[in-house]
């Protein structure tokens, strides 16, 4: 249940095997079944971490209940417990640094939380004291921003612009774009099957570095992909790494 649901296992494409195992867009959606809009806003550490804790009394009940509302955490935060016993929990640290409770920190999240889904009390009462409104319309469905940061991780991994500007004219272009992905990733775009793979991965790598439109990619709009890309843990290397998501 929830938003998230994670409960399906995704088995590793053997050769030969055409489709299996890969992780398609429609296989996203069942994971991500809802069109949650997220934003992100500047909460106190307080806050983060008593919704945090309430989302997740039901679970640590004996036995325990199940609850839509439970917030899921990055691997930037660590969070734990004093023992299997209790339901109230507490942050450690985030992003490497000891935990402050009265410091500001930049959060991610649905913003129907904000606006009583799941009735996560801590996080409703603080943005009604704070004033805080947000509008979903204003957000970006979750399942875009899994796409997007995907397809830019690969702009921290196709080699320099000097490597992917064939003609040396000063633009990446789709056909050079598709020939850096088919060097990165063993494919090969005289193929039928290849091909239509490399029409994906083009459109999405293409659409989250060509800011202007213009259907290139120019030095200034490459450096800015590639300073973004260094921050992203996905770094795929292999046809079966990206093949797990299209």
């Amino acid at each position: 249940a929830g938003g998230i649901r994670g409960d399906t296992d995704y088995e590793e494409e053997e050769d030969g095997d055409d489709g299996k195992g890969w992780f398609t867009f429609a296989d996203l959606k069942s994971e991500m079944p809802f069109q949650d809009a997220m934003g992100v806003v500047p909460m106190p550490g307080r806050v983060l971490e008593g919704a945090v804790g309430y989302s997740r009394r039901a679970s640590r009940r004996d036995p325990p209940e199940e609850d839509s509302g439970l917030l899921h955490l990055c691997d930037m935060v660590r969070y734990t417990y004093k023992s299997a016993e209790d339901e109230d929990g507490w942050i450690v640290e985030i992003g490497g640094l000891p935990f402050a409770p009265g410091q500001i920190y930049s959060v991610a999240l649905p913003i129907a939380l904000l606006n009583g889904m799941d009735d996560n009390v801590p996080l409703l009462d603080w943005a009604r004291e704070s004033g805080l409104r947000m509008s979903e319309e204003g957000g970006k469905p979750v399942k875009i921003i899994f796409v997007e940061t995907f397809a830019l991780s690969f702009w921290g991994n196709l080699g320099s612009f000097a490597e992917m500007d064939e003609d040396g004219d000063g633009i990446i272009t789709r056909v050079e774009l598709e020939r850096a992905i088919s060097t990165k990733l063993g494919l090969d775009y005289n193929s039928e099957k290849d091909s239509r793979y490399l029409k994906f991965l083009v459109d999405d790598i293409m659409a989250v570095a060509d800011v202007d439109g213009s259907g290139t990619v120019d030095l200034t709009e490459f450096l800015a992909a590639k300073l973004t890309a260094g921050i992203q843990e996905v770094a795929p290397s292999s046809p079966r790494a990206y093949r797990r998501w299209r």
